[in-house]
């Protein structure tokens, strides 16, 4: 699925950053954690190529893989780099538009 998706929409598309979060999320699901955070971090590198390119995207997504990745680096005894993480995604969803709600974030 994610070559296929990689073929239609090129390799830094914000649907390969979603697919790669969830697939992440799957090497989560099975202890893989070293594998998951991978995933969770090129997901981020995509998000920020397309920042960086002024393209619009959601920030509560991002938040999501935020968290996600802090929470893999908190799993494999990096505590720092953990709450790095956490901190981005909640600052992140104190900064978007549309978050509507209290500033938090659920670990």
């Amino acid at each position: 699925a994610l070559s296929i998706q990689q073929d239609k929409f090129g390799k830094k598309h914000i649907e390969i950053a979603e697919t790669l979060n969830h697939l992440g999320l799957v090497q989560e699901m099975l202890l893989n954690f070293e594998a998951a955070l991978d995933m969770y971090l090129q997901a981020l590198d995509i998000y920020g190529v397309v920042q960086a390119k002024g393209k619009a995207y959601d920030n509560g997504k991002k938040s999501d893989i935020l968290i996600n990745t802090g929470r893999m680096y908190a799993k494999t005894g990096n505590g720092e780099d953990a709450m790095k993480y956490y901190v981005r995604a909640l600052q992140l969803k104190g900064s978007s538009a549309n978050s509507g709600g209290p500033n938090e974030i659920e670990i």
